[in-house]
């Protein structure tokens, strides 16, 4: 499954040699990227059974249908484009579906948790198990946040928030800023929470907005700040948001590093990079568990007289490496059953399989074995 969230922008870009509004420009990408999603098919041609679904923010505007903060333009399924081939249509100021009658107005601020909010609705709300991946698109940084960073909700009225809607200059930058880092974080979690047959995935793209702003940088992937100096740390616009996350919430870097990717830059080829996180998000996860056994006080003097391991969840088809000390002694599942490293047993009515301790000095060799789950 893979979603886009996206917010509106005004000012104007070149592309393909034309002069459009960044919104214009964010729209046909979104397209041609929900495009590439829903048409994306198996090797036999039969379809991979992507679903997508598009959630616009910005915040409350009087006298428009932005009436909430945030909301659903196509809840995740499958869809099928207008004549022109366009499942968004932006005209005007309004942006409309070619499925339904919902509509969201370029109006409004940047209340970027507002969008992970209703993001994380429309996944948690599903019972379809697939890997969720949000693509949070937007065009500038937040002008709006609150505080509670776990219980946003669209609807919360805009004299509860920090920020003036315009500048996040205005503010202390960390108050905007750390509050939708921590969201992000947190909504992930709860939508990986969600799922158990993939791991949620989330990638930030930062369109129009300075390669050197490094506050945007920071809350659209907060691990760029690993390498910042100590000045940009402790002074400035990006200092606030670094110490308003390790200082004020005393939080470690695992905890609110939530991008898998992130891209910035003034003038981004939007369907480029869009096209680059379909393919990364399309690409199957990582199974493989590594188990290092090294001496008898690692692996405990116990497990050393039964003389076995279990390797829980083993993928029979999957990758399998056994190194001594650096050198790689077998390398497939097949190879360690025949040199006798691996062996089955059924106990119970239950085959399980179990690499043999014996074989191995583990007082002076270091043995590593990689394996993929399955």
């Amino acid at each position: 499954v893979a979603r886009v969230t996206l917010t509106p922008g005004t000012g104007k870009i070149t592309v393909n040699g034309k002069q459009v509004t960044r919104a214009q420009a964010m729209v046909d990408a979104t397209n041609t990227a929900i495009s590439t999603i829903l048409n994306t098919t198996n090797a036999d041609g039969t379809s991979v059974g992507n679903r997508v679904g598009v959630v616009a923010f910005s915040s409350t505007w009087s006298g428009t249908s932005n009436r909430a903060h945030a909301n659903t333009l196509l809840t995740l399924g499958t869809y099928t484009p207008n004549r022109d081939g366009k499942y968004l249509i932006k005209d005007g100021s309004t942006l409309s579906t070619s499925a339904n009658n919902n509509v969201r107005y370029f109006q409004g601020a940047t209340y970027t948790q507002a969008g992970i909010k209703q993001a994380e609705t429309l996944f948690t709300e599903t019972t379809e198990e697939r890997t969720p991946v949000i693509i949070l698109l937007t065009d500038g940084e937040p002008s709006f946040a609150y505080s509670d960073y776990d219980n946003i909700s669209v609807t919360t009225s805009r004299d509860n928030l920090s920020g003036n809607g315009s500048s996040s200059t205005a503010y202390n930058d960390g108050e905007l800023g750390a509050p939708v880092v921590l969201s992000a974080a947190y909504y992930k979690d709860v939508i990986d929470d969600r799922y158990t047959n993939g791991t949620a995935r989330m990638y930030t793209v930062g369109f129009g907005i300075s390669n050197t702003n490094n506050f945007a940088k920071a809350v659209l992937d907060p691990s760029v700040m690993d390498d910042w100096t100590y000045s940009q740390k402790n002074y400035g616009r990006s200092g606030q948001i670094y110490e308003d996350l390790t200082e004020q919430n005393n939080l470690t870097k695992e905890q609110y590093e939530y991008a898998d990717d992130s891209f910035v830059g003034e003038d981004l080829d939007l369907t480029s990079i869009l096209n680059e996180v379909i393919d990364a998000a399309g690409e199957p996860e990582d199974k493989s568990e590594t188990v290092t056994y090294k001496t008898t006080e690692e692996v405990g003097l116990a497990v050393i007289q039964t003389g076995k391991i279990e390797l829980t969840a083993l993928d029979s088809d999957g990758k399998f490496v056994i190194t001594v000390d650096g050198t790689e002694v077998v390398g497939s599942l097949s190879d360690a059953y025949d040199k006798g490293y691996v062996y089955d047993k059924t106990e119970a009515g239950t085959t399980k399989t179990y690499l043999d301790l014996t074989k191995f000095d583990l007082v002076n060799d270091k043995v590593i074995v990689t394996y993929d789950k399955a």
